[in-house]
């Protein structure tokens, strides 16, 4: 259980699933009693990180829910660098749909029910023919409750620091006569 004030500590018999109360300590706020790791993981990765103009690459948001709940109508947005166009939606989280796809380049949809486990979203992408320069960005999901962030940042997988912003250099065509 967790939203509201957690201050008893119980144990479950592995044998007979008899539960006891062990104690009872200040109550802590928004936590989930025990300090488990329950979280939601949000990745963004794209499949080739330096790519050339005029090609097509695949973005795709990983979401694993271990929170221990289902959460309804959580949103996710990405707004996409410049130069870079989204093509198609290839897969759509479970119990997802779409709401905007604005200029190409900002995507929104909401996830009906956030289910307990992983899932993914993949962008085909179109890497526009004047595109060039480096740029880093990020999704956010909205509609989590506070105990989880309520607006959560992706992390691009591939790099160390948590939270970061996915990177894309797109490395400009040059003809040498």
């Amino acid at each position: 259980a967790s939203g509201g004030s957690e201050n008893t500590m119980f144990s479950v018999s592995p044998r007979n699933g008899v539960v006891n109360k062990l104690f009872s300590a200040t109550s802590g706020d928004e936590t989930d009693g025990c300090g488990c790791g329950y979280e939601i993981a949000f990745e963004k990765k794209i499949s080739q990180p330096k790519v050339l103009p005029c090609s097509e690459q695949l973005i795709t948001y990983y979401t694993n829910n271990v929170s221990g709940a289902i959460f309804p109508f959580v949103s996710l947005t990405d707004t996409l660098p410049l130069g870079v166009e989204i093509k198609e939606v290839e897969r759509l989280h479970r119990v997802a749909t779409i709401d905007t796809i604005e200029n190409k380049q900002i995507i929104t949809f909401t996830i009906g029910d956030f289910l307990l486990g992983k899932d993914s979203t993949v962008l085909r992408v179109e890497i526009q023919e004047n595109a060039s320069g480096v740029f880093e960005s990020q999704g956010y999901i909205r509609g989590l409750p506070f105990g989880l962030d309520t607006l959560l940042t992706s992390d691009d997988p591939v790099s160390v620091p948590f939270r970061d912003p996915t990177r894309l250099e797109i490395v400009p065509l040059s003809l040498g006569l």
